[in-house]
């Protein structure tokens, strides 16, 4: 009996075999509302602070941001920006402790991986990045893949 608790301890509590072992291919889109909705209120004070061109133009950025994750290491990032269409081609690589490593033109980006359900992901920048528009991002997996 002891064995069987220890098994089913393994599945409640480790993702992986939950959602599969290499639960992050596959298609993700950026999912702005709830990133937004999620972040902190500091943030929603910034975000809310901007001019409107600014926050239609970071709207439009980032959300309708598309990212494939090969099963090869290979991850494509697929954006349109004011009527340009864009991609950017790298490597990822996802540790058994939800790191997430993606390099891009020889920039390494560290990331926590978070799965909040088998088709959202929030990923958390291991780096300052106080840069940034959004704390952290979400993702929702694509069923059109």
């Amino acid at each position: 009996m002891k064995y069987i608790t220890i098994i089913i301890t393994i599945f409640l509590f480790n993702p992986n075999i939950l959602f599969g072992q290499n639960k992050i291919e596959g298609f993700w889109a950026t999912d702005i509302e709830a990133m937004y909705q999620a972040n902190s209120n500091e943030t929603k004070i910034r975000i809310d602070s901007l001019d409107e061109d600014t926050k239609n133009k970071a709207q439009e950025s980032l959300g309708n941001r598309i990212y494939q994750f090969l099963p090869n290491g290979k991850v494509i990032a697929e954006w349109t920006f004011q009527n340009e269409e864009y991609e950017i081609t790298g490597r990822y690589s996802l540790d058994t402790d939800e790191n997430l490593q993606i390099e891009i033109s020889e920039i390494i980006l560290d990331y926590k991986l978070v799965f909040l359900t088998k088709t959202k992901i929030k990923l958390i920048p291991q780096w300052d990045n106080h840069d940034s528009f959004f704390d952290f991002l979400i993702l929702t997996k694509s069923t059109d893949e």
